[in-house]
């Protein structure tokens, strides 16, 4: 009954139907959806879905275990959706735009604008950053522009600390942060109450980070890497620091530049079989007394595997089938498995009756570019792409002047359209790729452009 009951939740509430009091009756009152999936940013998705159902009225409680706070603010290119989402576009927003406007880093603070979560309990294993153990209240609000939001939120990068007292900056949610350690005895003395989410990231159990691929050519042993990682980042004493700096020097220049610039942003902790399954046993104890001494069970589950890059392989093996457990101890179906919302398949069509050439931009270097394609005048060819992502079609005219034109990768649902006669003519002033190098160029005039460095 649970099961047809999960099914028609998520089946209703693709439809984009709006929140009704009657629909618990007709699920037959599901105690949990659980959904799992890669991308942890998913998980608004699964949360929204319950929430649209009227599985609980919001106010929630976030339990949160994750080597990973991501409670990173929302993007400022994503400000008016979300300012939208607070007032007129409410009742229409559906979960897969939700999933579309945050990242793996950022899904939190949206879901606390909202109104789903009014704490958030983040269970964290020792190895760790990001916010210390403690209790906290904090705020979000607009910033005194009205084009950005801002925290005192204290580890956020866009923060203001005196919220509360700067009367030209509008709260728009408070909300209590209590961090505690992923250990037996801090779990027995946790209070939880009211609705709340299970939200689990198994990186919670061992996890490493995109440096560690880099690593793996010059150190052959992962202990090799945490242990430059506790060098490196957290000033631990090593002995051999100086053998592992210089075996790091055998990458190549942009490989060390690479692990320099992200090695530190989070941690790196390889845990072994038996510390994977006593935690495994920790967490699912807890969850037991929650269940059966305090009859308390979460109103969502949101597992995610992070398997890119976040995940080691080896814990990958051993905590396969976790969101399957998970559903079985709450008498659920199968897991509802979502799929990557920011994922797009784009139709480009060339209806410009030349030959162009498909040019994609460097999401996180935009003056570096890479070619794609070649696409001949009336062909079509799929992109398989992303929400945001730049490209660029360049094309020669009658007269031997290469023109360039943008298009960016839309939100929305099913596949894309593009023609490239719709797409946008870059004008003067505007960076295109520069043919032959890896960089970017200011258009000058319509046939001149000239090169910027990346």
């Amino acid at each position: 009954r649970n099961h047809l009951a999960q099914m028609l939740t998520h089946c209703i509430a693709s439809l984009g139907l709006p929140r009704s009091p009657c629909l618990p009756l007709l699920l037959f009152s599901a105690s949990a959806s659980v959904y799992t999936f890669n991308d942890h940013g998913e998980a608004i998705h699964g949360w929204y879905e319950t929430y649209q159902m009227s599985k609980w009225s919001g106010k929630a409680t976030l339990v949160h275990f994750d080597s990973h706070a991501d409670m990173g603010m929302p993007d400022a290119a994503d400000y008016d959706f979300w300012i939208e989402a607070l007032g007129k576009q409410r009742g229409q927003l559906v979960p897969e735009e939700l999933a579309q406007s945050v990242t793996i880093n950022n899904f939190i603070m949206p879901a606390i604008l909202l109104g789903l979560i009014e704490r958030v309990i983040w269970i964290k294993p020792a190895w760790a950053g990001d916010i210390d153990f403690g209790s906290y209240n904090w705020s979000i609000g607009n910033s005194r522009d009205g084009r950005h939001f801002v925290t005192d939120y204290a580890w956020s990068q866009v923060k203001t600390h005196d919220l509360e007292g700067d009367e030209r900056i509008q709260v728009l949610q408070r909300f209590r942060v209590d961090v505690v350690p992923f250990t037996e005895d801090s779990l027995r003395n946790l209070h939880v109450s009211g609705p709340f989410i299970l939200d689990l990231d198994l990186d919670v159990f061992s996890t490493e980070n995109q440096a560690v691929e880099k690593l793996r050519n010059v150190f052959d042993e992962e202990e090799t890497i945490q242990q430059f990682h506790g060098c490196r980042c957290r000033q631990e004493d090593c002995a051999n620091i100086k053998e592992m700096e210089k075996a790091v020097e055998r990458l190549g220049v942009q490989d060390r530049l690479t692990v320099s610039a992200i090695i530190c942003d989070t941690p790196v902790h390889f845990s072994s079989k038996n510390d994977i399954q006593g935690a495994k046993q920790v967490l699912f104890s807890w969850l037991t007394v929650l269940r059966d001494e305090h009859n308390l069970r979460p109103h969502a589950v949101t597992v995610a595997v992070s398997a890119n890059s976040y995940l080691p392989a080896a814990a990958q093996d051993v905590l396969s089938g976790t969101a399957e457990e998970l559903a079985k101890f709450y008498d659920e179906g199968p897991p509802i498995s979502l799929g990557c919302a920011t994922c797009k398949t784009v139709l480009v069509r060339n209806d410009l009756g030349k030959d162009v050439e498909i040019v994609w931009q460097v999401v996180d270097k935009p003056h570096e570019y890479r070619e794609y394609d070649y696409l001949p005048a009336g062909r079509d060819t799929e992109l398989e792409t992303y929400v945001g992502h730049v490209w660029f079609l360049r094309v020669m005219d009658a007269h031997g002047r290469v023109k360039y034109r943008r298009f960016a990768i839309g939100k929305g649902k099913g596949k894309e359209t593009v023609r490239a006669s719709e797409s946008t003519l870059c004008l003067p002033g505007m960076l295109v790729p520069a043919p032959g190098a890896d960089q970017m160029m200011e258009v000058l005039q319509p046939d001149i452009a000239v090169e910027r460095g990346s």
